[in-house]
């Protein structure tokens, strides 16, 4: 009869048994890859040219984009305060204007004294 832990022990059995196996692979691999290096090396040197010259040509780029969306944010900042200054001249003519507007109704509405004749024969 098996009980629990028979498996736990046949399962870790397996799972010791297959890290040996990747072991050994990885002891072998090290071995022969000094082999393999050597024949790989030219390879490897290209690829790895070729990614810096990729990584110098995609920095360039980045930066061109950077210097673009910060010359974008300045003119969008100035004509924000520009036109700022413009919408602020307006209120205060408008104010100037509608002051100027009240000053002739009030003095158009001023009550005006009229002086009615006076009968004479009473």
């Amino acid at each position: 009869m098996w009980g629990l832990g028979n498996r736990a022990i046949l399962l870790l059995g397996n799972q010791a048994i297959k890290l040996s196996l990747y072991g050994a692979a990885g002891t072998i691999a090290t071995l022969n890859s000094g082999k393999l290096l050597q024949k790989m090396k030219p390879g490897i040197v290209v690829t790895m040219k070729e990614s810096m010259a990729f990584k110098d040509w995609f920095m360039g780029k980045v930066d061109s984009l950077k210097e673009d969306v910060e010359d974008i944010t300045a003119e969008s900042l100035h004509e924000y305060y520009k036109e700022l200054e413009t919408s602020s001249e307006a209120l205060a003519k408008e104010k100037e204007i509608w002051s100027k507007l009240e000053a002739l109704i009030a003095q158009k509405s001023a009550p005006v004294e009229t002086t009615t004749p006076k009968k004479k024969g009473k």
